[in-house]
């Protein structure tokens, strides 16, 4: 008796069902996830209906994921807010939510611990006489600026780098 490797066709889900596999991995802003269904070719209505749905049993909400992002983004270390909400804003939350979501949990002393850890990597191998120079407080700016980090934190600890008050960048 010669047996067939025939797979069963995959029953395709629901959108309502999708979204939850997808919820099951990780949280997901509503936009998040509504683009996601549109991308599996969902109708209109029946992501809605999906995302209603989800929202109505509280497994989908835009303010519990705004809270774990932000508390993530601040562990992640080595970025600034800015760039924690840049981050938020590209996973569909709202701006003002992301916002309100890391002023809760970014403090100044936290932004500026994530910044000093960079600044030691990156003068760890140069000699403390150059610390000092325009060329170098400038890459140290760039870099910091690159990683999120606002140029009033950036200016002042470069200012500080040298231990003068009237350091520029």
């Amino acid at each position: 008796m010669k047996q067939t490797n025939k797979r069963k066709k995959a029953v395709p889900l629901s959108a309502y069902n999708q979204g939850i596999r997808l919820l099951a991995r990780r949280d997901h802003a509503v936009a998040e996830l509504r683009r996601k269904l549109m991308q599996r070719k969902y109708s209109h209505d029946e992501i809605e209906e999906a995302l209603s749905r989800l929202i109505a049993r509280n497994f989908l909400n835009d303010e519990r994921t705004a809270r774990i992002w932000a508390e993530q983004e601040s562990q992640r270390g080595g970025q600034g807010r800015v760039k924690a909400l840049n981050r938020m804003l590209e996973h569909g939350l709202s701006r003002e939510l992301a916002s309100v979501a890391l002023e809760e949990l970014w403090d100044t002393d936290l932004e500026r611990e994530h910044a000093q850890i960079i600044i030691q990597r990156m003068t760890a191998s140069i000699p403390s006489h150059e610390l000092s120079s325009p060329k170098e407080k400038s890459r140290l700016a760039r870099r910091l600026s690159s990683r999120g980090f606002s140029m009033e934190l950036i200016g002042e600890l470069l200012r500080n780098l040298d231990g003068t008050e009237s350091g520029s960048l």
